[in-house]
């Protein structure tokens, strides 16, 4: 396993933690094999994303932000997804619908063979994913989201976190 890097991108205010070399490329083709694959079109998150609340990865996560954040948080939901191609994810926050309570989010990248999708900020960050990264980012404050995917899939594990 390679070694874990943290960097952090800062911009406009905007400000994401990433980590690579989090998940080795073993663990991520593992993952993906547990989440749908669909073709292109654009089809609801129901569809789209699996439950992993309960998974041992959510464990590993929480103490890696623990280590590099030294926050405490606990959980709030957990989702493998699928972002297929035409798929998207407009700017936004999480302060309603059900994710008012969210105080940070991770998204955990499991492969970066796709065209498009990549994390997208207000302030102007652009982030192609890369396999086996993690990102840690105040899901509340920055508007975020995901470029249209333009070819292939992008497979994620996501990650909504409370005090």
């Amino acid at each position: 396993m390679k070694e874990k890097k943290m960097t952090t991108l800062t911009k406009n205010g905007d400000k994401v933690v990433c980590i690579e070399n989090f998940l080795s490329n073993k663990e991520c083709l593992k993952w993906i094999k547990k989440i749908p694959h669909l073709g292109p079109g654009l089809i609801g998150w129901k569809h789209r994303s699996k439950d992993i609340t309960t998974s041992p990865v959510v464990k590993k996560v929480q103490d890696c932000i623990k280590k590099y954040l030294k926050k405490d948080l606990k959980i709030n939901d957990a989702q493998a997804v699928i972002w297929n191609e035409e798929s998207f994810s407009a700017l936004h926050v999480h302060t309603q619908g059900g994710r008012d309570n969210t105080e940070y989010n991770s998204i955990l990248y499991l492969n970066d063979n796709f065209e498009g999708g990549r994390f997208v900020t207000q302030g102007e960050i652009r982030m192609k994913p890369k396999r086996g990264m993690l990102t840690i980012f105040d899901g509340r404050k920055m508007y975020h989201g995901v470029a249209p995917v333009t070819k292939g899939s992008r497979f994620a594990l996501n990650f909504w976190w409370k005090k």
